[in-house]
């Protein structure tokens, strides 16, 4: 058999090798669910200690990967124990996929205004302060008509003792889509 023979054969065998893996592949991808996208969410914190409840709100920015996502968020709270402190959190998390529904965990950073009643993003006054540190492991459920569900239990990062546990409830909807959408 001649070179070239031999080449066009094992071509044609990796060629029919790959057509017969693409029904595969494409009902692979389609068993994950397009969560990419911004979402706005509100919701509930609850203190798992005194059952003392504050609102929350804010979006979360979900940047997919096949069946694994990176994320960042930014809510409006309240600062534990208080009333009237306005509250920032900033995080980040990642997680794995699994159909309509999403695991993960996530870093988190509370910041608080040290003067009651003024938000933590009111410019030009020193006024912010940074404190705990907080992990979070939490689950979702997004639907194919953009909305999510998501429950995060959430524990002081190492070496921040002061953090209470909580848990925290948001629920809403995307409101834009993620790359290639």
């Amino acid at each position: 058999m001649s070179a070239f023979r031999s080449s066009a054969l094992v071509s044609v065998a990796v060629a029919i090798g790959f057509l017969v893996a693409l029904p595969a592949l494409a009902e692979e991808a389609a068993d994950v669910l397009d969560i990419a996208g911004r979402y706005e969410v509100k919701g509930v914190t609850v203190d798992k200690a005194t059952n003392q409840e504050r609102e929350i709100s804010g979006t979360i920015t979900i940047v997919q990967e096949g069946s694994t996502f990176t994320s960042h968020s930014e809510f409006k709270t309240l600062t534990p124990g208080t009333d009237i402190v306005p509250a920032k959190v900033l995080g980040t998390g990642n997680g794995v996929i699994e159909g309509s529904k999403l695991t993960g965990t996530g870093d988190n950073q509370l910041q608080s205004s040290s003067v009651p009643g003024l938000d933590v993003d009111f410019g030009m006054i020193p006024h912010q302060k940074v404190s705990q540190s907080i992990r979070s492991k939490w689950t979702a459920e997004v639907s194919g008509d953009g909305t999510i569900k998501l429950v995060s239990d959430n524990t002081a990062a190492e070496g921040e003792p002061d953090y209470s546990p909580t848990q925290t409830t948001l629920e809403g909807r995307r409101v834009a889509s993620g790359p290639g959408n």
